[in-house]
């Protein structure tokens, strides 16, 4: 398996733990089709779906209070669109070594890193033909508590905004 796909895998993983963790299931696309790789979906309120585009890259990205992180045009204007399921962006970073993305013992394992979510849906379109960089605030860690939050706010409508 080559490095993207090890942690396009690792991303996978890092989102469904977060997820069963605030009680969300969590269904991966293995077809890319439409720039979407999964949704949370939740059994609470009117069971609000999220879609998402799951990414992954090394720490290169990270200046002090945000991640510059370059998308590909078509997954950009994927996200912006007005869509019936909000969409998120969602961005793992991981440590340039695989040999620390984690560790384990019989205590339990440590995934090294985080990842983050950001939501471009209303942004303008870009002229950009091949990258739009995505500033991504550090304080937007995909933590169960933030994806509880997300979900109740697309139960609401306010993700809609």
């Amino acid at each position: 398996m080559n490095r993207n796909r090890a942690q396009e895998q690792f991303s996978f993983g890092y989102i469904t733990a977060v997820a069963s963790q605030a009680h969300i299931q969590v269904e991966i696309r293995r077809l890319d089709d439409d720039g979407i790789d999964g949704q949370f979906v939740s059994d609470q309120g009117s069971e609000p779906r999220i879609d998402f585009q799951a990414k992954s890259t090394n720490p290169s990205v990270e200046r002090p209070s945000h991640l510059a992180y370059p998308l590909k045009v078509g997954n950009y204007d994927s996200l912006i669109r007005r869509t019936t399921v909000p969409r998120i962006l969602i961005v793992t970073i991981v440590p340039r070594s695989i040999n620390e993305w984690l560790s384990q013992n019989t205590e339990g394992m440590l995934a090294r890193r985080c990842a983050y979510w950001h939501i471009l849906r209303g942004k303008d379109p870009t002229g950009n033909h091949s990258t739009v960089t995505i500033d991504i605030p550090k304080d937007q860690i995909l933590s169960p508590q933030a994806l509880t939050e997300l979900i109740a706010k697309a139960d609401t409508g306010e993700l809609d905004d």
